[in-house]
């Protein structure tokens, strides 16, 4: 999936990112709103704490509407609406635009009823995982100073095991080491010691990791 993907999934239907990253946040939410903006779609952005005021550059600025007031944004439905940071999550629950984005940071508060949830984590230094486990998203970003782009696959047979191990965690969920070490020889031909090795180095690589013998993807 590549990172245009991502953002036009962000950008239609109603979305919300949950991470405690702010900076990672922000740098989504830019490229989000650049992507729909180069698409000739009005947006107007949710600002009630001047976060993205701050940041935001120039020249999006300067195509956008800014907006302290969830109610003002939220009154029509032909519209992006984004919402970053919101003081009451459940005000963004009666918004009548069609697509809304909404980012805040991990709360027991989130309710976001036809919201679909994305989680934004960190992996590694620099390098980050955005997924939705409803809509079966998971990608690494590599997040740095000038921008964010779509973390490059492992070579080899890395790639493939990982891609074998993506297409169980969709049809089974979390599987055990042992099952999974069983079912890579399998399918990739290599011997059982050589399947465990992948999976070392996976998990080194911070692709995977391994919580009470199950295989989690990162």
């Amino acid at each position: 999936m590549e990172l245009s993907d991502v953002l036009r999934e962000l950008s239609h239907g109603r979305n919300i990112v949950i991470s405690h990253y702010t900076n990672v946040m922000l740098k989504l939410l830019f490229l989000t709103v650049l992507e729909a903006v180069e698409d000739k779609r009005r947006v107007i952005v949710v600002d009630e704490h001047d976060y993205v005021a701050r940041f935001i550059p120039l020249e999006l600025a300067e195509r956008i509407q800014i907006t302290h007031s969830v109610e003002e944004a939220c009154g029509e439905r032909e519209v992006f609406v984004v919402v970053f940071m919101p003081k009451y999550l459940r005000r963004i629950l009666h918004c009548r635009a069609v697509d809304a984005l909404v980012f805040t940071k991990p709360t027991r508060m989130i309710q976001p009823g036809e919201y679909v949830k994305y989680y934004v984590g960190k992996v590694a230094e620099e390098e980050y995982v955005l997924k939705s486990p409803l809509k079966g998203i998971a990608i690494r970003l590599k997040v740095r100073g000038d921008g964010v782009k779509v973390f490059e696959k492992p070579p080899g047979i890395l790639a493939q095991v990982l891609e074998i191990l993506k297409n169980i965690a969709s049809t089974y969920g979390d599987v055990t080491v042992k099952d999974a070490v069983v079912i890579i020889a399998k399918e990739t031909g290599v011997d059982r010691r050589q399947a465990r090795s992948i999976l070392i180095k996976l998990a080194r690589k911070g692709y995977i990791r391994v919580q009470k013998g199950k295989i989690q993807l990162a």
